[in-house]
């Protein structure tokens, strides 16, 4: 078996080193699937990651494949400014196999499976239309990979899907009446339960609570998979019914709005504006202790929110938690939304 790990070469918010984690990630992997008697490994990305498995994985250097520079050209050329045309072309690559760049990066991977390394099957993090392409058309093992849906101080996990991720993944093609109640679920929370005291967030609330968590705004659980195209089209629509039923809305910013800054930061902003000293509405920091949003989930009546993994840990804790658009973990069949 021929794999391809590949690393996103793409360059998306303003850089080509977004996928640095990722990349490590997979060297472990890439390390011992080239090691097994039978098998070969490559490994796909930019030539700024490639600098990066020299630096931290030598050894690993000769498995390595990067770009043409007539490639490399027409990447920079692609990758545009972090504004609402560098999302949507990113947005494009991920979702849509007949746009521009998409085809460009199908182009590419036919190009190394003729010349450089014949692969199988690849490994790739989160959605490729691209990958998606070759690999429906040439008939081809397919691996995508993302973090689990949930977070620190929650047990850290990998998800492996053969079908996609989040929105996209396997389990969204179930309907919920196929899947066992929860199995052993006493089992399952002495490993993900983390430490958190919901008495003192209950104390001293005015009502029913719901826990509003926003999402960014170039993340693809919002644009590929909520029914909104941005953090203030969400809450513009789940805030006023909410506010009707009676309940008080703990609205709970996204911490990550920090390390991402520019538009995503503004948008953010655009979102919370309206509801800024609104009768019934709380805006909590963004930064807060690891043990705060288990507290804070646990003392909610309601958890509503975009396919996060805030919504995943509600579901864990015993919460309810009601997600605005498609999710791993919510197949079809299930409560939709009133409204």
């Amino acid at each position: 078996m021929k794999v391809l790990f590949y690393v996103e070469p793409h360059g998306i918010r303003d850089c080509f080193s977004e996928f640095r984690v990722p990349l490590q990630q997979m060297l472990t992997a890439l390390a011992e699937i080239a090691a097994r008697p039978g098998w070969e490994a490559r490994l796909l990305c930019n030539p700024i990651m490639a600098d990066v498995v020299l630096q931290e994985a030598p050894e690993l250097w000769p498995l390595v494949l990067v770009p043409s520079p007539a490639e490399r050209e027409r990447m920079h050329a692609l990758s545009i400014s972090w504004d609402g045309s560098g999302m949507q072309r990113w947005h494009e690559l991920m979702r849509d196999p007949g746009a521009e760049i998409s085809r460009f990066y199908t182009t590419l991977l036919t190009r190394l499976r003729a010349e450089a390394f014949t692969f199988e099957a690849v490994v790739l993090w989160g959605e490729n239309a691209a990958v998606r392409q070759i690999t429906e058309a040439e008939d081809l093992v397919r691996v995508h990979l993302e973090l689990a849906s949930f977070r620190a101080p929650f047990t850290p996990a990998l998800l492996m899907d053969p079908e996609g991720v989040n929105g996209a993944a396997s389990t969204t093609r179930l309907e919920v009446e196929t899947l066992p109640e929860a199995p052993e679920p006493e089992a399952l929370l002495k490993i993900v339960h983390p430490k958190g005291d919901p008495r003192r967030v209950r104390a001293g609330r005015k009502g029913p609570t719901a826990l509003v968590p926003l999402q960014l705004a170039d993340d693809a659980n919002l644009q590929l998979y909520s029914y909104y195209d941005s953090p203030a089209a969400f809450l513009n629509e789940v805030i006023p019914p909410l506010l009707a039923a009676g309940m008080v809305i703990h609205l709970k910013p996204h911490p990550g709005v920090f390390a991402r800054g520019g538009e995503v930061w503004v948008e953010q902003d655009r979102a919370l504006a309206p509801w800024r000293g609104h009768a019934g509405v709380e805006i909590l920091p963004a930064i807060e202790a690891p043990s705060a949003l288990p507290a804070r989930i646990q003392a909610a009546d309601l958890v509503v929110g975009i396919n996060s993994s805030v919504l995943f840990e509600t579901t864990l804790l015993g919460g309810i938690a009601v997600p605005m658009g498609t999710a791993c973990f919510a197949p079809p069949g299930g409560p939709s939304r009133p409204w």
